[in-house]
């Protein structure tokens, strides 16, 4: 508990690359690597690609020769070269080497990756884009990793086996990070989770991760055209399905016209039907009348008959009488 409450404390403020990145402008030679050592060390810095193309940092910088014929200091350790009749000022952060040919002296501007401290520029490249397996096979030309420095190289090492599976066996995860015991690679996962490079779930019963999300790493050049095949191919995706799209809804709206037409169609009959019904039931009604008037009537005329008969069978008898 006290091991996962203090990684839930090391979410570091989103200015602390910056502050690295303005101190390191004005850095060189061994101030710079201590500076490299304590951006590998700092928590939550896990991007380092502005940092490298710092221009006394980048890797690859193209050495200009600069002919001189005298070069001094001022007060301020400032660098004057001076070429024929004119004077060239320099960065301060530039290391200077003076190399003399024939007579001619050049002095070029050395880089963090190309002078004595190499191994440094080597090592923050290996943070911005490798793994923990690419620092075991290059450790003898590397500098010796502090127990948080190998911590945070195996957190960028499940991030890139993040980017790649979704469900990461532990069997792979114990192999690139160079682990034997699972209690450990757990709590690594863990410190991960907490520092929200990733976000997943243990699977203690398949020994595996499983990954819902995963923050994105430095970007080498190389890379950047694979990145825009993808993104091209995406976007192709995207418009095959916005046609599909597209074209349903045009069905959805053909079905729902011949839907209201064939509606309107069976409303019509309806309303067609009631009426022949109605005249139908009225005309039947007429009819059913007269006859029941037909059958009352006969009747009613026997009847009156035989009271004529006995009205005048009354009058002879009384005339008699």
């Amino acid at each position: 508990i006290e091991k996962l409450r203090m990684a839930g404390e090391q979410k570091p403020s989103c200015n602390l690359l910056e502050q690295f990145i303005l101190l390191a402008k004005g850095t060189s030679g061994s101030a710079l690597t201590a500076l490299i050592n304590q951006v590998l060390e700092a928590p939550g810095v896990y991007v380092f690609g502005e940092l490298l193309e710092l221009t006394n940092v980048q890797e690859e910088r193209p050495g200009v020769p600069y002919l001189v014929s005298e070069m001094f200091v001022d007060e301020a350790d400032v660098v004057y070269v001076c070429t024929y009749l004119t004077v060239e000022k320099l960065p301060t952060s530039l290391m200077l080497t003076v190399t003399v040919f024939h007579g001619i002296s050049f002095f070029l501007p050395i880089q963090l990756a190309e002078g004595s401290n190499a191994a440094y520029f080597q090592l923050l490249n290996l943070f911005a884009y490798g793994t923990y397996p690419d620092y075991v096979a290059n450790k003898d030309n590397l500098p010796e990793l502090t127990a948080t420095q190998k911590n945070k190289l195996k957190h960028l090492t499940i991030v890139s086996l993040a980017s790649r599976m979704k469900c990461i066996p532990y069997s792979v995860l114990l192999k690139d990070l160079d682990m034997r015991n699972l209690r450990e690679l757990e709590d690594l996962i863990i410190e991960a989770v907490y520092t929200d490079i990733i976000q997943g779930k243990l699977d203690q019963r398949n020994q595996m991760l499983e990954v819902d999300f995963c923050i994105g790493r430095d970007i080498q050049k190389k890379d950047i055209s694979n990145i825009v095949k993808t993104l091209q191919e995406w976007c192709d995706g995207c418009e095959a399905v916005l046609l599909g799209i597209e074209q349903q809804v045009l069905r959805a709206n053909q079905y729902k016209e011949n839907h209201h037409r064939t509606q309107q169609q069976v409303e019509m009959e309806v309303t067609n039907i009631k009426k022949t019904l109605k005249a139908t039931a009225s005309s039947s009604a007429q009819e059913m009348e007269q006859q029941l008037v037909e059958r009352e009537c006969p009747p009613h005329t026997e009847q009156r008959q035989p009271t004529k008969k006995m009205s005048k069978v009354k009058g002879l008898v009384s005339s008699r009488h």
